[in-house]
């Protein structure tokens, strides 16, 4: 698998994830998020995860790891995460499963990367931070 996090259009970060991470695609996966983090503004992340094949027990365990451990940072920073997965049952599932054991930031699991861009723009607004999506 891979995964690509593109800051350029900070204060949206785009990330992309592929097929399935290994131990070492998910701790370097882990180590450029704490890196967004450590930039130490505000921000919206757009996840898209149209491209994953799996998503490992071991995957879980590291992300929820990383939520627990960075949970001050990600509340504090993080406006709002647009998670791409077009899959409708996933979505269903994954929303249910965030009133259960909330995420530490706004989440969003939406069925295209336009719909994620609209959130991601809509939150970083509500927090008073001047967004203009970059054409062409």
């Amino acid at each position: 698998m891979g995964f690509k996090i593109d800051e350029t259009g900070f204060p949206l970060v785009r990330c992309t994830l592929e097929g399935s991470l290994n131990d070492v695609e998910m701790k370097a996966w882990l180590t450029a998020q704490r890196r967004t983090l450590g930039i130490g503004r505000k921000f919206a992340t757009l996840v898209d995860t149209s491209g994953v094949k799996e998503w490992t027990p071991l995957n879980r365990a590291a992300n929820t790891a990383f939520l627990k451990e960075c949970e001050p940072l990600l509340k504090n920073l993080v406006v709002g995460c647009g998670l791409v997965t077009p899959n409708s049952w996933i979505r269903g599932i994954a929303t249910a499963m965030t009133w259960i054991i909330p995420f530490p930031h706004p989440i969003k699991y939406c069925e295209s990367i336009g719909e994620a861009e609209l959130y991601c723009e809509r939150q970083l607004r509500a927090h008073g931070i001047n967004y203009a999506r970059k054409v062409g």
